[in-house]
């Protein structure tokens, strides 16, 4: 019985530490931000991180574009993907773009 317990704790203990190297082996992977047409001023700066992790998401910073509101940001840069909203948590599982929503200001 004891015998049992400790081939179960050390085989416990292999399995957690290999799924830790795994996890600290891991490609970063990074999220960007794109201005997409801003008029005016940087986009926010890309977040490196591990694969399944979670970043907050940026407002638009300085960002500005002439005749246009800020509408979040959106997976594709004509607005057609998803959209994700500032201070919103993001799971990071792959390198992706998050290009600046404009939305057009009514005259």
């Amino acid at each position: 019985m004891k015998r049992k317990g400790i081939i179960l704790g050390i085989t416990f203990f292999l399995l957690m530490f290999f799924i830790l190297l795994c996890v600290a082996c891991a490609e970063p992977i990074t999220l960007s931000f794109d201005a997409n047409g801003a008029t005016s001023g940087t986009a926010p700066k890309s977040i490196t991180s591990n694969p399944g992790s979670f970043a907050v998401i940026p407002d638009k910073g300085n960002l500005e574009k002439t005749g246009y509101d800020f509408g979040g940001w959106n997976s594709e840069n004509t607005g057609n993907g998803f959209n994700v909203n500032p201070g919103n948590l993001f799971k990071i599982d792959q390198n992706i773009i998050l290009y600046a929503k404009w939305i057009l200001i009514a005259p």
